[in-house]
This record gives C-alpha cells, sequence and structure tokens, in this order.
C-alpha cells in the first residue's frame, strides 16, 4: 500500500511489515519495520487506515493492527484470528476496507471475513460468509469493493463472486460469473468506472467484465498470452488508460492499454535478467507518480520501474533483502 510518501511492503519470508520513504519515488529508502512470527506469519497484505496497518497473514491466520504514527518505530496493537469467535482466516490473503469495516479473503477457509474496524485497539469479528453451491468462494483470494459491492475472485472455482454489502453484518450474494475456461484459476480483479478487469492464472488471460449492473456481469473483451507476458499473472494495477500486470511464470511486469474496454491490447512488458530488474516471480504492484514498485517474491526484491512512457519501461533500479 502506498501512502502519501510512505510505502508499506508485506514481506511474507520476513514474516515482516516494511516501511520504506518514497519522497523520491525512484531512490526508496528504509524507514521502519515490525517483525513478528506469532502474528505475521506468511503476512500477505496490507491496508493503511489512518494511523494504523492493517496487514493479512496467510500461515498466522490472522488480520493484525499495527500503529504506525511513528513509521521509525512500528508497534504492534492487536490480533483478530481464528480462536478470535468463529472466525476462520486460514490462508488470509487480501484485504479491502469500506466504511470502517475491513473484509478479508480466506485462501483456505474459502470465506469472506468481515471486521468492524471503527475501533483500531480493539477489532470486533461481524460475520462470515461461506462458500456454497450458490456463493462461489473456493480458494478466494482477490478482493475490490465499489459501493455496495464486493467482487471476489476465486481461483479454484473460476469466478468472479459478487456479494451486496448494504448491510456489512449480512452479507448477501447478488451474482457470480463462471467459467472453467476463460476464468480457469481466477487470481486478481480492479476496478474502473463499470469494468472488472480480472487476470485468470491458469487460463492465462486479461479479461474485461462488464459490472454496470452487478447482478448481471457479462465478458466483454480477453486479451491472452501470446504477445503479451501473461503466463500465470498474479496481480493488476489500473491507472488510467493502462492496467499493469505482474506474471508469474513469465517473470514479468505486463503493460496493457485498456482505454478501449472492448479492445485491449499490449503496450509493452519488461522481464527478469537477475541483475539491473529483479522480476523472478513478481507477486504485488503499487504505483506512485511514474514509478511502479513490483514486489518480486523469489528475487526477494522490489523492483522499480519508470512508466512515464508506458510503452517504454526504464528499470532505474531495485531494494534487495538485507538484514
Amino acid at each position: 500500500d502506498i501512502v502519501g510518501n510512505k510505502l508499506y511492503i508485506a514481506s511474507y519470508n520476513d514474516d515482516a511489515l516494511e516501511i520504506m520513504d518514497i519522497t523520491n519515488p525512484a531512490f526508496p529508502a528504509h524507514v521502519g519495520s515490525y517483525q513478528s512470527t506469532p502474528h505475521l506469519d506468511g503476512i500477505t497484505d496490507v491496508k493503511i487506515i489512518g494511523n494504523y496497518a492493517y496487514v493479512s497473514a496467510f500461515l498466522s491466520k490472522k488480520v493484525s493492527v499495527i500503529d504506525i504514527s511513528n513509521p521509525a518505530t512500528p508497534t504492534y496493537v492487536t490480533s483478530i484470528g481464528a480462536a478470535t469467535g468463529s472466525l476462520i482466516l486460514d490462508g488470509a490473503s487480501n484485504i479491502v476496507y469500506s466504511w470502517w469495516y475491513v473484509y478479508v479473503a480466506s485462501q483456505n477457509s474459502d470465506t469472506i471475513d468481515v471486521i468492524n474496524a471503527s475501533s483500531p485497539a480493539s477489532p470486533t469479528y461481524v460475520t462470515r460468509v461461506n462458500k456454497s453451491t450458490t456463493i462461489r468462494l473456493d480458494g478466494a483470494t482477490s478482493l475490490e469493493v465499489r459501493w455496495n459491492y464486493l467482487y471476489v475472485a476465486a481461483t479454484v472455482d473460476d469466478a468472479l463472486e459478487i456479494l451486496n454489502i448494504t448491510n456489512p453484518a449480512l452479507p448477501t450474494h447478488a451474482w457470480m460469473l463462471r467459467n472453467t475456461t476463460t476464468l480457469d484459476g481466477a487470481y486478481a480483479v480492479a476496478l474502473t468506472g463499470s469494468t472488472a478487469w480480472l487476470v485468470n492464472n491458469s487460463s492465462h488471460n486479461l479479461l474485461a467484465i462488464n459490472i454496470s449492473n452487478p447482478a448481471t456481469p457479462m465478458i466483454t473483451s480477453e486479451l491472452k498470452n501470446g504477445p503479451t507476458l501473461l503466463w500465470y499473472p498474479s496481480k493488476i494495477l489500473l491507472d488510467w488508460d493502462y492496467a499493469y500486470i505482474a506474471s508469474y511464470t513469465s517473470h514479468a511486469l505486463e503493460i496493457v492499454n485498456v482505454a478501449d474496454k472492448n479492445s485491449p491490447n499490449h503496450i509493452a512488458a519488461i522481464q527478469n535478467n537477475n541483475s539491473t530488474i529483479r522480476l523472478m516471480n513478481p507477486l504485488g504492484l503499487a504505483k506512485k507518480g511514474d514509478i511502479v514498485y513490483v514486489a518480486s517474491f523469489s528475487s526477494n526484491a522490489i523492483q522499480m520501474i519508470n512508466v512515464a512512457n508506458p510503452a517504454n519501461p526504464v528499470p532505474p533500479g531495485n531494494i534487495l533483502h538485507s538484514t
């Protein structure tokens, strides 16, 4: 997550929240970090709400709250997890926030958990949405929220599930789009206007889905792996007319022009070279100004990509793991 001049990084293998100053976007500088295996084991995502970071931990099966009012010395506040009420956060993968509520996709328990975050010192469990033959949440990995709807990419169900969250305490099934061919391994979703853009891990593609009526989502276009580098895409970030896609097995950042949702087209791509470009198994994306930050799992690195000209991305540098 990026807030102001700070970049917040979920470091899975370090069980840590890393904070960097990006006042100069091309040259991030370490500010502080918080590490805890009990609370942040397999940390996967971070969402900043005011002076607090809410982080999901895949292996700890928790959402933890970290006080970041002093970024140089972030401090642990509390956690909520499997031992709290009936909450199940096995494989907690992604967090979104809307109107004092945190929604968590748990990949292993196949659930969406809802947490009231109005009091950071004492977040409370609200409810859980389980998978069913109607509600497709098997392998829920990615969330986006728009108004009264929550959009869920469910990788095992090969589906985009849409939940109505008008009442956060009682999310209800609105509709779902499922296709074992075009949505095979539905993995990450991002929204712009009346379109949901979905990357699908096993279909190796990018889909544009019309959600102007969330009760009747419709596929409007598909861009497949080919000239594009979409071999097991893992993350998508939208910015104006462009989609930036982390392609896990292509070891690449793919750039797509999405100005026309009916005809997205490949603009450029940049691949790992294990030297000036560290993009082995990219999983995370963030952007500030002209710089895209790519979190590369197997490179243990943050790679900066300058996309001032999206047709000619340039790598100004990278930051490698250190003690």
